[in-house]
Order: C-alpha cells, then sequence, then structure tokens
C-alpha cells in the first residue's frame, strides 16, 4: 500500500514539473512575443531575462534548460535588438558567469553579438570593462586576466571586429576607455 502511494505521489509531482517547465516555455515565449510585436510592453524585457536567467541557474535537469532554449531561440532572434538595451549590463554580467558549452551560453552571445553590431555605443564599454579585467589602482577584486570571462569578453569583441563598420568603432571606443584608465 505505501510503495503503491509512493509511486502514486512520483508519478503526481513529475506531471507537475512538466507541466511547470511547460507553462514557463510558454512565458518566455509569450514576453518575446510582445517585445516583437508592440513597443508599449517593453518594461517586460526585464521580466523576460529575470525567468530565463533563473531558469538557467536553476533548472537542474539539462534536458528540460535545452528544450527551454530550443523553444525561445527562433522567438528571440525575431526581437528587435534594441528592446534589449536597457539590460545590456545584465546580459553582461551573465554572460561571464554561464559555462561557455550551454545553449544558454549560445543563445546569449547571439543576442550581444546583434546588440553590438547594431548598437555599439550603447553596448562596447560593458565588454571593453570585461574585456580589460583587473585594474592595478582598483581596490575591488577582479577576475585575474587569464580568466574565462575576461576571455570570453576579448572573444566577443575579436569577432565583432571582424566587420570593417564595428571595428572602427569600437577602436575608438577602446581609445576612449584607454584615455580614462
Amino acid at each position: 500500500l505505501l510503495e503503491m502511494q509512493l509511486s502514486i505521489d512520483q508519478e503526481e509531482y513529475n506531471r507537475l514539473v512538466r507541466d511547470k517547465l511547460g507553462y514557463l516555455v510558454r512565458l518566455l515565449e509569450s514576453y518575446l512575443k510582445v517585445l516583437q510585436m508592440c513597443s508599449e510592453r517593453d518594461v517586460v524585457v526585464f521580466r523576460f531575462c529575470s525567468l530565463w536567467f533563473a531558469a538557467a541557474t536553476t533548472t537542474t535537469d539539462t534536458g528540460d534548460l535545452e528544450a527551454i532554449n530550443v523553444k525561445i531561440g527562433p522567438v528571440l532572434a525575431a526581437v528587435p535588438s534594441h528592446k534589449f538595451l536597457p539590460c545590456v549590463y545584465q546580459l553582461a554580467a551573465k554572460y561571464q558567469t554561464l559555462s561557455t558549452d550551454s545553449r544558454t551560453h549560445s543563445l546569449l552571445t547571439t543576442l550581444l553579438r546583434r546588440l553590438i553590431f547594431k548598437h555599439p555605443h550603447h553596448s562596447v564599454m560593458q565588454f571593453i570593462a570585461l574585456s580589460v579585467g583587473p585594474m592595478a589602482h582598483s581596490g575591488h577584486k577582479r577576475p585575474s586576466p587569464d580568466s574565462i570571462d575576461v576571455n570570453n569578453a576579448r572573444d566577443l569583441l575579436a569577432v565583432v571586429k571582424t566587420t570593417r563598420a564595428c571595428a572602427d568603432t569600437i577602436k575608438a571606443i577602446e581609445q576612449c576607455a584607454a584615455a580614462y584608465a
């Protein structure tokens, strides 16, 4: 009797977990569709990023996270990049904490490339700051110059610099940043 009740409870738990995942996927897709289709509700970008990043850090089953990212990937690509400009600091911060082999990191990298290509004056500074690493006069603990975080930022900037249109702009912004260092 106890084993039967345990199996019923386990089935109920598994159903609830599947339902929760399904609701999360639909919610994230809906937020992205709102961002894609109208301009009056651009504040949902904060809620989308919050839920997406929470799922990336709290989802224990990598298959579930993969399912989330596979579903939202095409919709995320269709959202205009300027909608994510208010979140560029949060996106940059999350970029340096995600493991590079995850699908979430891949989607975030694609989004950040779009942001840097289309809006370099609004988004490059965060990655220049990440790529510099520790500063000698800074009292704050920062990653070492050879850390994965610093290298990820450098790699992203190197990829973006391969296009002629962005290379000049990024070089000018780097020179400006170096003048303040």
